[in-house]
């Protein structure tokens, strides 16, 4: 088995060496099982989450996003996930379960959420898409473990701000001297 190790290294460049010749020191930090990346260390018996272009948005006209989901180690047995949309009014997601088994635990699968629209200018909202291991059918060792993505619903109905909305039925109002006739619509708002 593959056990990832966390490195602590560092490049010195020394002119006693040619100069075209970097010193390399690497130190072993640690040899525990885990996953290193840039910016964190990840447990045995994590899930890891990967957002696309760092942030997960939809808007309410049906757009969607998505993330993927892996584990951070091999389980003795199956793995189940949830995965539960905190306000299906906003954002749905979907499938709404994955499971990991000893052999793609390590294969991202994908999430995919969409924007919900309604008619309300509620302005854009934040929805958390829960990731739950089903403890009752899953490997007692991801027993517990959760995570979530913050979805960002954009808004597609005009500002709450009182006002004047006009709306043209084709886009434009045009009349001309020989007496045709258009219209358009006034709303208070």
């Amino acid at each position: 088995m593959n056990v990832p190790i966390a490195l602590r290294y560092a490049f010195q460049f020394s002119p006693r060496l040619v100069p075209w010749i970097l010193a390399f020191s690497l130190t072993v930090i640690s040899i525990l099982p885990a996953i290193v990346t840039p910016s964190r260390v990840f447990a045995a018996n994590d899930l890891l989450i990967l957002e696309t272009g760092a942030n997960t948005s939809v808007n309410e006209s049906g757009t969607t996003d998505s993330f993927t989901v892996r584990l951070s180690g091999a389980p003795g047995s199956n793995v189940v996930i949830s995965v539960t949309s905190g306000n299906t009014a906003e954002v749905t997601a979907s499938p709404s379960s994955l499971t990991f088994t000893s052999s793609n635990w390590g294969t991202a699968q994908k999430v995919t959420v969409t924007g919900v629209d309604d008619s309300l200018a509620d302005g854009d909202k934040v929805t958390q898409v829960a990731l739950q291991v089903v403890d009752s059918q899953s490997d007692a060792a991801y027993s517990g473990k959760s995570a979530s993505v913050s979805v960002t619903t954009v808004d597609n109905e005009e500002s709450a701000t009182p006002g004047i909305a006009v709306t043209e039925p084709d886009g434009e109002t045009v009349v001309n001297e020989s007496g045709t006739t258009d219209t358009f619509t006034v709303v208070l708002r």
